[in-house]
């Protein structure tokens, strides 16, 4: 009695790379996550923001003879470029780095031409 679709003309599940066993399957209508992604913890919001409001803290910089007032964040950026510009490694370094992570670095290779007397030196 071999009708089409019975159980018995099907061959065996067989389980292996990417096909569980049928009874370690999610049910219908059920999440695989029960408790869900974890919530931040009180004293980590509370740092994140303490943060976030020093960094954003107006202060005066004089620069070229004009004040005018900027973020900390953004004047602690402008000394970090200026100790990188003045030839500080470890600025340079931290500079570089940050400029390659947010995609900021150049595309084309820095070329270096010498000049004559730079060359006997």
């Amino acid at each position: 009695m071999s009708g089409k679709g019975s159980s018995s003309d099907r061959p065996p599940y067989l389980v292996g790379y990417k096909k569980p066993p049928l009874s370690g399957r999610f049910k219908k209508g059920q999440s695989g996550n029960k408790s869900g992604r974890p919530k931040r913890s009180r004293q980590n919001i509370v740092l994140v923001t303490a943060l976030q409001d020093a960094l954003n803290e107006q202060v005066k910089i004089t620069n070229n003879g004009r004040t005018r007032r900027v973020t900390k964040l953004e004047a602690a950026f402008k000394q970090l470029a200026n100790k990188a510009a003045m030839g500080d490694a470890r600025a340079i370094t931290t500079i570089l780095r940050m400029a390659n992570e947010l995609g900021l670095s150049r595309k084309t290779p820095i070329t270096i031409v010498f000049e004559a007397d730079d060359e006997a030196v």
